[in-house]
């Protein structure tokens, strides 16, 4: 859709400049979406965007600029390959999942504004790592740290028993955010705004959703209260 805004000069010129300027801002407004739906990505799993990414740009049509040509390389595809199966099937281990969130909140930071920087290489330098740094590290940084504490409840419930199955949602997330960068970046802006809704709706209502997923047992009928 197109946003036109109209100037009271008279001159034909001055219109379409107008037309062209309001067709930037649409442009880098998307290229923003883009770039924090991946940085999202990597806040679940921090090499599978990546790993998408040289996939999408050695077998797909992806062309990346030249600060991202690496991650088309042959070399970059089979270290990204290794990183991301290591990163996925560690987070099934009880306890060391605990203690890769250490680890992965500020590396999660730091390839999400990466990332979104990567997205908006058209723009003044300042502005583009101001705003890579803002809204992309908060993104992935976010996304992590709410999965870190996440982590951390499911281990104090169930003894760790039940992280296996945050561990297959945030693999999932990853992957799904990072295909639809990919194959349909039209949907970004839509997926982007479902994950900020459900983020918001999990952090105003954690309490109730502990307590219909983990009801508290009376201690004299072992039952769980109401």
């Amino acid at each position: 859709m197109w946003l036109v805004k109209f100037n009271l000069s008279p001159t034909l010129g001055d219109f379409f400049l107008s037309v062209k300027t309001m067709d930037n801002y649409w442009e880098i407004l998307l290229e923003l979406t883009l770039g924090i739906t991946l940085s999202a990505a990597a806040g679940f799993r921090v090499f599978l965007p990546l790993l998408i990414l040289s996939l999408a740009s050695i077998f797909g049509n992806l062309q990346l600029n030249s600060d991202w040509q690496w991650v088309g390389s042959t070399q970059a595809l089979i270290l990204l390959a290794i990183a991301t199966v290591i990163e996925i099937l560690a987070y099934y281990l009880p306890l060391v999942d605990n203690v890769l969130d250490t680890v992965k909140i500020p590396l999660a930071m730091v390839v999400g504004t990466l990332l979104t920087a990567g997205s908006l290489g058209d723009l003044d330098p300042i502005a583009q790592w101001s705003i890579a740094v803002i809204a992309g590290g908060g993104a992935s940084t976010a996304i992590a740290g709410l999965n870190g504490a996440g982590r951390v409840a499911l281990t104090g419930l169930t003894g760790g028993l039940a992280n296996f199955l945050l561990a297959t949602l945030e693999s999932i997330s990853a992957m799904v955010l990072a295909l639809i960068v990919v194959l349909v970046p039209i949907l970004a802006p839509l997926a982007l705004l479902l994950l900020i809704s459900l983020v918001v709706y999990i952090c105003l209502n954690f309490a109730k959703i502990k307590a219909r997923l983990f009801p508290k047992k009376n201690d004299q009928t072992g039952k769980p209260t109401t």
